[in-house]
């Protein structure tokens, strides 16, 4: 077993979820020195249970405690979607950043690790857990965990933590999100990291007046990724136009796949296109009109195709749903008609034409109203 690398332990079935069947690969593993660990997936919330329950959670985290003790090498740990309460979760981190792994530890993967409703981001103990990691270099965590203090604290160790290069944040609907993090305390943990890339994934949250709270200014955010169901309550171009107003020089990917859509990008998808300097690749989902498409072609080819210069952004996804009476033509025949272009930059821009299967709202009245017909056939584009 010496020569071992890495181990991933998970489970999802509730007839497993017992002290004895549970804990018994950590002694099985015995004294072998792991580079990763994966322990994730256990939902204690849902398949821990009553007292049988109780029992094998404290367990569990007893044994993965002792575990952890032994190991001198590790570099990386993952513990998400595993749903343990607040105490669990911070004692377990607790009891892992005081092991002789705590400072050779690269990646730390805590997404999900507590369950929803948590208010993680108030506890003092999970802050002091966190800035005793001295070798990190990825960091995957939930919204509910993030906090002022936890930042400030964070930059004001940074000789003892290391360089952090990447913080993944996971911000969904089922946690615990009323408070909002200052940008001040953004802005003195980025100059503290200073190759800090921020991974931003929101999960059912669509509401800008939402998204906003999260999204302030001073993050240095690369990725973004929205992803949701639609109930009207979706605003496309407020919400493009905050992104590009915020993170116009930082951000390097884009991704809204929200379901289904009903408003249409306008003015604000030709301002992303302009203003995000460093945006590399684009994928949406929504309605598009062939005036926005135009008005952006013609802007690349001002800016870059004229002048013989490659666009930053090489990927562009617009994936446009259809009623049974929209052929989207002309828009598919802009994409036809800088087709060389987009071949001789090695240019990726792909417009993708999907019916509609949702119903419109009762009353829909936004951009230019028209009354829903039923029916499921695909839309086909044929480029003239």
């Amino acid at each position: 077993m010496n020569y071992l690398g890495s181990v991933r332990r998970s489970t999802c079935i509730s007839r497993l979820c017992t002290k004895g069947r549970v804990t018994r690969p950590f002694p099985t593993i015995g004294p072998v020195q792991l580079d990763e660990l994966s322990i994730n997936e256990f939902h204690f919330n849902h398949y821990f249970r009553g007292t049988s329950g109780s029992f094998a959670r404290s367990g569990v985290i007893r044994s993965l405690k002792r575990f952890m003790r032994q190991q001198r090498k590790m570099r990386a740990l993952d513990l998400s979607f595993n749903s343990m309460t607040e105490e669990e979760g911070v004692t377990l981190l607790t009891s892992i950043a005081s092991t002789r792994s705590s400072d050779k530890l690269e990646s730390l993967n805590i997404e999900e690790l507590f369950k929803g409703k948590e208010r993680v981001f108030e506890c003092r103990a999970f802050i002091d857990a966190m800035t005793q990691f001295s070798n990190l270099s990825v960091l995957v965590m939930n919204y509910n965990c993030l906090s002022d203090n936890l930042l400030c604290a964070m930059a004001d160790s940074v000789h003892s933590i290391g360089q952090l290069k990447q913080l993944d944040i996971r911000f969904t609907r089922s946690d615990i999100n009323d408070h909002v993090i200052h940008p001040t305390s953004w802005f003195s943990f980025k100059h503290a990291f200073p190759y800090l890339r921020v991974y931003f994934r929101a999960h059912s949250w669509i509401k800008l007046n939402d998204i906003q709270k999260a999204l302030v200014s001073e993050i240095p955010l690369t990725t973004l990724v929205l992803l949701g169901h639609n109930d009207d309550s979706f605003q496309p171009d407020r919400t493009l136009r905050h992104v590009a107003r915020h993170y116009r020089s930082v951000l390097e990917k884009f991704v809204i796949e929200i379901n289904p859509s009903y408003r249409s990008y306008h003015r604000s998808l030709v301002t992303i296109f302009k203003d995000c300097t460093k945006l590399q690749s684009l994928e949406l989902r929504g309605r598009v009109e062939w005036p926005t498409l135009r008005e952006i072609f013609e802007h690349l080819d001002e800016e870059y195709f004229k002048k013989g210069r490659r666009p930053s952004i090489n990927y562009f996804r617009m994936t446009v749903v259809a009623q049974t009476h929209d052929s989207y033509a002309q828009e598919a025949l802009i994409f036809e008609e800088y087709r060389e272009a987009l071949q001789r930059y090695d240019l990726d821009y792909q417009l993708i034409v999907e019916p509609q299967f949702f119903p419109l709202p009762l009353e829909y009245n936004h951009d230019q109203p028209f009354v829903y017909e039923a029916g499921n056939e695909p839309i086909d584009v044929e480029l003239l």
